[in-house]
């Protein structure tokens, strides 16, 4: 699945701010749970797995 939103709409979105955002997304990466490319989120599909 792929969000094609910037981290700072995707973080108004959720009412929270874009910096906390990006400290999850980065530990995400480091899990193999997502990618981010420019404005694109991708979510593999390892993070679903997670959750089962």
């Amino acid at each position: 699945m792929t969000l094609p939103m910037s981290l700072k709409n995707l973080a108004s979105y959720l009412e929270t701010s874009a910096e906390s955002l990006s400290r999850y997304f980065r530990d995400f990466e480091a899990k193999g749970w997502i990618e981010r490319h420019r404005r694109k989120i991708i979510i593999k599909p390892a993070f679903g797995e997670e959750f089962k």
